[in-house]
């Protein structure tokens, strides 16, 4: 299987959400998801496995919470069934409710939501070489998953996330696809794998089925604001060697790189910050 999450490759490797009670939600990251306090400051905690930032919880105990464009889901991506088939009955022995789960033929994954409602996927792929294409586009459904088959594995108590696991892709819930489109393609440079039934797009950088998904699934989205709970930020992973080709599409489409507390970003179409 190939390894999509590397240093030649652009993906999302981290994500920043805006939360109301910090307490809490360390709470369930801490015992549920078994990830690990990384970093400390002031009102922000980063967590991960095995010193690898996955999530920075931010408190404002003033922000709301509104339908807003942002996070449909963080995908954390697991090397193997028998890790899913653990952490699902680590959730059943925790009574910790499980949203959904489906076979994408590229992969299979379970979905759940953190306690502030924000969208969670653990997912495991199947290897790259049985992926199908037509023409240019991955071929990915939604068919139920086979649970009975995933639970007879060799399941172990899930003492922490798996060191070797990755932030896989982030799932976005947007007002458009168009101008997602122009965004994630032309000005961050990854490649359009699918477009399913004109209301999701999926992006991927060197044939990953995607490390980036778009959705109209939600209506009457409204554009974010600076004050709401939520997404505000992520980090953006880039091959060195095409760092100028996105400094070139920032500056060809007018976007200002900021650079603060030594490090840099600029703010997206949806109001997010992205470092990179």
């Amino acid at each position: 299987m190939n390894n999509f999450h590397n240093s030649k490759t652009n993906y999302i490797e981290s994500v920043i959400i805006k939360v109301k009670d910090l307490n809490k939600m360390l709470d369930f990251y801490l015992k549920i998801m078994k990830f690990e306090v990384i970093e400390e400051k002031d009102n922000l905690v980063s967590l991960g496995v095995n010193n690898k930032i996955f999530l920075t919880l931010e408190e404002d105990k003033n922000a709301i919470k509104r339908d807003s464009e942002g996070l449909y889901h963080i995908a954390y991506l697991l090397k193997n069934l028998d890790d899913l088939a653990s952490f699902i009955n680590h959730l059943v022995k925790n009574k910790y409710p499980i949203t959904g789960g489906a076979d994408h033929l590229v992969s299979e994954a379970i979905y759940l939501d953190d306690i502030e409602g924000n969208g969670i996927e653990v997912y495991v792929d199947r290897d790259s070489v049985s992926w199908e294409f037509d023409n240019t586009e991955i071929v990915m459904d939604t068919l139920p998953i086979d649970i009975e088959k995933i639970m007879n594995r060799n399941i172990y108590e899930w003492k922490s996330f798996p060191h070797d696991a990755v932030v896989g892709h982030v799932h976005f819930s947007v007002r458009n696809l168009d101008g997602s489109l122009k965004y994630f393609r032309d000005v961050l440079g990854f490649d359009l794998l699918l477009e399913f039934r004109k209301r999701a797009l999926f992006f991927s950088d060197r044939k990953y089925h995607h490390h980036i998904g778009a959705n109209t699934f939600s209506i009457n989205l409204k554009k974010r604001e600076d004050n709401e709970l939520g997404l505000v930020g992520y980090k953006l992973h880039i091959d060195k060697e095409r760092e100028q080709e996105l400094l070139d599409n920032l500056n060809k489409y007018d976007f200002k790189i900021i650079n603060e507390d030594n490090k840099r970003y600029f703010k997206d179409i949806y109001n997010i910050k992205v470092y990179f």
